[in-house]
């Protein structure tokens, strides 16, 4: 590895670092004290249509996927065995659960199937971006 390559690894560890700290920030310091689980798929859909497409549902449903999106940028620039769709996918799912599960143990707010099905979403756009550029790199 060329020292070229080696400073790039050591960026896309330190982006990763601060996108992992700033993720758990945002989802376990906050709703201190509630607890609720949400097993309905497709729930917040159902209140974004129903209540005539607020701005509190679509800000809901967008930073969802929108938060995971880094994720699945980054993941297959720093391991190999996630260059594939259905592995950085996978990743975002377990990464998802695994904030949920958190958030339900330590009573931070709702633990929501939605929000494993829109991070996942966001996974596998970033995974997507990360072709496109990579893609674009080698040609």
């Amino acid at each position: 590895m060329n020292t070229g390559e080696k400073r790039k690894k050591r960026l896309l560890i330190a982006a990763s670092v601060c996108y992992l700290v700033l993720v758990l920030l945002v989802t376990l310091y906050r709703d201190f004290g509630k607890q609720k689980l949400i097993l309905t798929p497709f729930w917040e859909w159902v209140q974004l249509v129903r209540s005539g497409f607020r701005l509190h549902w679509i800000l809901q449903i967008g930073l969802n996927i929108l938060m995971l999106v880094p994720f699945g940028f980054l993941l297959p620039q720093l391991f190999v065995k996630c260059r594939s769709l259905l592995s950085t996918a996978a990743a975002g799912v377990l990464f998802s659960v695994l904030i949920e599960v958190t958030q339900y143990v330590l009573k931070r707010g709702f633990t929501e199937t939605d929000d494993v099905l829109h991070n996942a979403a966001g996974a596998v756009i970033g995974y997507l971006l990360y072709r496109h550029f990579s893609g674009r790199r080698k040609n």
